[in-house]
């Protein structure tokens, strides 16, 4: 990705990939000037200001999905748990920074 942002080279003695936890810590401690993350895992590191998403062209959208026992389906009751907690569906009752019902 910092390859098709045409900055990888400039960047590369600086990258720090980061192995669990919110990645933009690194910004507070000093160990990083900029964190490339999802939006939802840099807006509850506090002292962060998120500046905005990536271009459209470089971005990727994150789609979970929710799954159940084949043999549960025709009772209805988990079924309609998963359907309301959609953020689609849910008129953005379960929305948060970050996450949207695209």
């Amino acid at each position: 990705m910092l390859q098709r942002l045409g900055i990888a080279e400039a960047v590369k003695a600086k990258t720090v990939l980061w192995k669990g936890g919110y990645a933009a810590e690194a910004l507070v401690n000093g160990q990083a000037e900029l964190c490339v993350h999802q939006i939802s895992e840099i807006l509850p590191v506090k002292g962060v200001v998120l500046v905005g998403p990536l271009p459209a062209e470089v971005n990727k959208v994150t789609v979970y999905a929710g799954a159940m026992l084949a043999s549960k389906v025709r009772g209805g009751g988990a079924g309609l748990s998963v359907g309301a907690t959609s953020l689609a569906d849910g008129g953005g009752h379960y929305e948060r920074p970050g996450a949207s019902g695209r």
